[in-house]
């Protein structure tokens, strides 16, 4: 009798194991998408941004969405999305563009999105390092150095 209690009770702590471990590899897994909205300070000008990004297995989608709203009241549109391919590290992404699609409603002009958002939402080819930090197995931190961009979350 006692041998059974033994066998059930070691048998439920495999199959805990088990569960955990697969659920740990789903979750964990190379693969995030989500969506986040930040808004960035500079100078007197504000740039609000809604994002959804899809990573997996090398390659990616990101899409931005937003307003700049200049310190003299003039409102800017940016509307791009971005297929990349990327290498991962650990934690860092090192991430290139492959192909970039503007919005014909986008009115910031190419001097804006340069001080803005950088080479690699404007130029093909152009590149980004980021560290993403899991947060919990819904989110992720999106990190630029060691300054946290935003937090970013599932949409699945």
């Amino acid at each position: 009798m006692m041998i059974r209690y033994l066998l059930a009770i070691l048998f439920f702590i495999f199959v805990s194991f088990l569960f955990f471990y697969c659920y740990s590899r789903f979750y964990n897994d190379d693969f995030i998408s989500c969506d986040a909205s930040a808004s960035f300070l500079w100078g007197g000008d504000k740039l609000d941004l809604t994002i959804y990004q899809r990573l997996h297995n090398g390659y990616g989608f990101v899409s931005l969405s937003g307003v700049l709203n200049s310190g003299d009241g003039i409102k800017k549109y940016i509307n791009k999305s971005v297929s990349f391919s990327y290498n991962k590290v650990d934690y860092i992404y090192t991430l290139k563009s492959n192909s970039i699609n503007d919005s014909p409603q986008m009115t910031m002009s190419k001097v804006e999105e340069e001080k803005w958002i950088g080479d690699f939402f404007i130029k093909d080819g152009g590149g980004m390092l980021l560290k993403i930090i899991p947060y919990n197995n819904r989110s992720w931190v999106f990190y630029s150095g060691i300054n946290p961009l935003f937090i970013c979350n599932s949409n699945k």
